[in-house]
């Protein structure tokens, strides 16, 4: 960080709100999807510590956000990187990707207790927009960091949709809806700097 801290980088897709993650290196890490509380705001951790909540919305891989303390961070959220990998930033330095799409979008995702999931990390599209699943469906991508869990938001076509930003729901579940059967993952490829709509 700009201030002198090495921190890590954690939006995760399959596990809850401040659970930890080991590292390929070892580490156990902190996972911080923030739903309900604004971007770069802070979040107290169940141990005491305040962290930064860094999840990019409009910002291209590796730029910086300045956040309301004053202080530039990182934006390092990834698409087509595989987790716990590294990219190099602009300055030089390496960091660690934790963004859980070591899967591609709109691919399918093992859970621990057997079930396949659709995931659907809304990258390129715009919120509200909807994706062609690789078995014909079109899904709605739901990826939202100023709103609460639970809220609705207008789609295009009028419909008021659920903002389903997986805190302690599974990413491509539903409310009332499950996808039990594997699918077969699809190549999706984006371009270094993403911006995330």
């Amino acid at each position: 960080m700009s201030d002198g801290r090495a921190v890590d980088i954690m939006v995760c897709v399959s596990r809850t709100l401040c659970s930890t993650y080991n590292m390929s290196d070892g580490r156990a890490v902190d996972i911080m999807v923030c739903v309900s509380r604004t971007l770069c705001s802070t979040y107290n951790m169940s141990d005491g510590r305040a962290v930064d909540i860094m999840v990019c919305v409009s910002r291209t891989l590796g730029s910086t956000y300045n956040m309301s303390d004053g202080r530039e961070v990182d934006i390092m959220v990834c698409v087509s990187r595989t987790l716990g990998s590294t990219y190099n930033m602009s300055d030089g330095r390496a960091v660690d990707i934790m963004v859980c799409v070591s899967r591609t979008l709109c691919s399918t995702y093992n859970m621990s207790d057997g079930r396949a999931v659709d995931i659907m990390v809304c990258v390129s599209r715009t919120l509200g927009s909807t994706y062609n699943m690789s078995d014909g469906r079109a899904v709605d991508i739901m990826v939202c960091v100023s709103r609460t869990l639970g809220s609705t938001y207008n789609m295009s076509d009028g419909r008021a949709v659920d903002i389903m930003v997986c805190v302690s729901r599974t990413l491509g579940s539903t409310y009332n809806r499950l996808y039990w059967r594997p699918r077969r993952l699809i190549t999706y490829r984006s371009p270094t700097s993403v911006l995330l709509s």
